[in-house]
């Protein structure tokens, strides 16, 4: 009987201290809502068959490079070890100029001085589950696999002398799977740190697209359910689009500081 008592004293023990410190590592569900200050950088180079190549940017088109961006995301921890992750995110800058530099675009020419107006939007939807291949009371570390879907829309109306010169757009949903790494670890029950990068190259169709992506962020929790947060990340996307007649090549660098507003479900 004293054996018995001794050894369930011990697994509750076990149990106890194997219990995580930070609420932020067991929630079975976590929303997440956050603004994320965000540095867009784009070249685009666009071949059509039959002209030359030509390269322009955000910054040729009058376009802000920033933006504060609105993030979603919902965490279910369907397991002690798995989890399941979606997160959506949205872009969309607008802007004119006189072009200094002429280049081409989906067929038309937008010669020196000419007017362009641009709409350019690009949404991120990421989903993921992952894995904690090791787990402690006061952290995990896994990998996880990962599709981050790029919802690209970018016109350009061009005029000159207030003679319009046409209308280029490209409109696309890029799915990009991803492998990835991830780590949680809490300092205290109130501060939990979390980081994750991955990465993954895939030709799939006519989108042939490196992709690597990233992110650390610094929660503190003033109650058991809810978290404030400070996050930096990161996204590098290379994308090639054979069309047949064009091919347009996308070089796409976000990176920024934001806020998010947690609210957990044990």
């Amino acid at each position: 009987m004293r054996i018995f008592t001794f050894a369930s004293l011990c697994l509750l023990s076990a149990i106890a201290i194997a219990k995580p410190i930070n609420p932020g590592l067991d929630a079975k569900w976590q929303f997440s809502l956050g603004a994320l200050n965000e540095n867009t950088k784009m070249s685009i180079r666009s071949t059509r068959l039959g002209d030359l190549e030509t390269d322009f940017d955000l910054d040729d088109l009058g376009l802000d490079e920033s933006e504060v961006v609105p993030q979603f995301g919902v965490s279910w921890r369907f397991a002690n070890r798995w989890a399941l992750n979606l997160a959506y995110s949205a872009y969309g800058v607008s802007g004119g100029k006189n072009i200094s530099t002429s280049f081409n675009y989906d067929g038309i020419t937008y010669p020196v001085n000419a007017f362009t107006k641009t709409d350019l939007d690009l949404d991120l939807f990421i989903l993921s589950i992952d894995y904690a291949i090791r787990r402690t009371d006061t952290s995990e570390w896994g990998v996880g696999l990962g599709l981050h879907a790029i919802d690209f829309g970018f016109d350009i109306k061009g005029s000159l002398n207030d003679v319009s010169i046409g209308e280029s757009s490209e409109d696309f949903l890029a799915p990009l799977p991803n492998i990835r790494l991830f780590g949680r670890h809490a300092f205290s029950s109130k501060l939990l740190a979390t980081a994750a990068i991955g990465w993954l190259g895939l030709k799939i169709d006519k989108y042939d697209g490196n992709l690597l992506v990233g992110a650390v962020a610094l929660n503190y929790s003033f109650s058991d359910r809810w978290s404030l947060g400070i996050n930096y990340q990161f996204t590098d996307i290379d994308l090639d689009i054979d069309n047949g007649i064009n091919e347009d090549s996308y070089e796409i660098d976000l990176s920024g500081f934001g806020l998010v507003l947690s609210y957990r479900i044990p």
